[in-house]
């Protein structure tokens, strides 16, 4: 009982150590500024001390299973990087007409097509995500504060950090684009990016299908 409390006393000093010298996470930018890469880094040292830490603790005879269990879930640890692109698609009357808006209903954001190109990738490379959406403020010089969040979904379940921005919007039309690379921990399989745009205390999310390819 001693040597089996010594050597998870070992494994605890060991983990600390290693998120000590993890980089610290950048934030994602508006405006087509590149986002920080210090999020990916520590997904990655999540990931190799989550597969220390499963092969230390498997039972004897299973530590190669043991191993890959950590990994996965230590590569699920951190958020997407990359750069936003913006683009004004539609005036505040073409907006108005697309949906429906009607006076005295506020500032409204309607979300529409969420794509992301290509929809078949293999780990490390680019992928881009688009969603379209319009904005109706109430009063025709107002801006409305639009808040953006990312997500990277597997199996119904998130698998990165969520990536917020939060943009001032004039009524209109807009295709917001994110670049991200596909995380090295990320299993193939099927996955949902999901886009979630929120705005006056009102969200709409869309998603969109990104298979990930063995290498």
């Amino acid at each position: 009982m001693r040597n089996s409390s010594n050597g998870k006393r070992g494994i605890a000093i060991f983990l600390c150590a290693a998120l000590a010298i993890a980089p610290i996470a950048g934030c994602a930018t508006t405006g087509g500024e590149q986002a920080g890469t210090g999020t990916a880094a520590g997904a990655g040292i999540g990931a190799v001390a989550g597969g220390i830490a499963g092969s230390l603790l498997g039972a004897k005879g299973r530590r190669t299973e043991g191993m890959l269990i950590g990994a996965v879930a230590g590569a699920a640890i951190g958020a997407l990087v990359g750069n936003y692109y913006d683009k004004k698609v539609r005036s505040r009357e073409d907006s108005m007409k697309k949906v429906g808006y009607k006076a005295g209903g506020g500032d409204q954001v309607v979300i529409g097509q969420a794509v992301v190109a290509p929809d078949k990738v293999k780990v490390g490379e680019k992928v881009r995500s688009r969603v379209e959406y319009d904005v109706v403020a109430a009063e025709p010089e107002q801006k409305v504060k639009v808040t953006e969040v990312r997500q990277l979904v597997y199996q119904g379940k998130p698998v990165s950090d969520p990536v917020e921005r939060t943009v001032d919007r004039a009524s209109g039309g807009y295709h917001s684009t994110f670049d991200f690379e596909v995380p090295k921990g990320a299993s193939p399989g099927e996955y949902a990016v999901t886009t979630q745009v929120q705005a006056s205390g009102k969200a709409q999310t869309a998603q969109s299908k990104l298979i990930v390819e063995k290498i």
